[in-house]
């Protein structure tokens, strides 16, 4: 992805940031089924992606590395 927006990168790349390629394509992935993706944060952290029920309750989250 990013190879294809910008050109040949490196693992010496200091701007390459691994971590946000890696949850945007599984974002990407998982955007295209039928369900609504949430994002939670707090003051103690945050879960990139998060499934909620019908009561708006976790049911399912990800957290990409």
């Amino acid at each position: 992805m990013c190879c294809a927006l910008f050109g040949p990168v490196s693992d010496s790349d200091e701007d390459l940031d691994i971590g946000a390629l890696a949850e945007t394509a599984v974002f990407s992935q998982l955007f295209h089924g039928d369900r609504e993706l949430h994002y939670a944060r707090w003051s103690g952290g945050e879960v990139d992606i998060v499934g909620l029920d019908s009561r708006q309750r976790p049911e399912w989250c990800v957290e990409v590395k």
